[in-house]
């Protein structure tokens, strides 16, 4: 009788959190907001382009960069089946690249939308959080 309560509760509690997500989403008019950029139309030439911003907009950057990606993850398959690493090796790396994949992505995102680096950085920060709770949740999960 105790599965059909714990089953009950978790059934309540998802669509109570359901709830408070549609009514935040549908109380406020936010998807009627534009965001004023920083830099106008009638700036000039608008905001200076870094190095990193142009070489992030060529396709040929994020095509070696998959064909890196491809290679890394076919070399790890290979050496974690030969047996020279383990495979927790092998998935605690994977885990750090995507760890410094996020953590990135949401820095150079954020100062290529015309944030300022500390608004970047904290939002970095943030997604280190989230990872850092992720690994928190799946290590009492798993009971590693």
């Amino acid at each position: 009788m105790a599965d059909l309560a714990y089953l009950a509760s978790t059934l309540v509690m998802g669509l109570l959190g359901v709830g408070v997500v549609m009514m935040v989403v549908r109380g406020r008019k936010w998807h009627h907001y534009v965001p004023q950029a920083a830099y106008g139309m009638d700036a000039g030439e608008g905001r200076p382009v870094s190095g990193l911003s142009r070489l992030a907009r060529e396709t040929s950057t994020w095509t070696a960069a998959y064909i890196l990606l491809v290679v890394g993850v076919i070399g790890g398959a290979v050496v974690t089946l030969s047996g020279a690493v383990s495979g927790s090796a092998m998935i605690a790396v994977l885990g750090v690249g995507v760890a410094v994949y996020l953590v990135g992505g949401v820095y150079f995102a954020m100062r290529g939308n015309g944030r300022p680096s500390a608004q970047a950085a904290a939002g970095s920060a943030v997604m280190l959080g989230f990872l850092f709770i992720l690994a928190i949740s799946l290590k009492l999960l798993l009971g590693l």
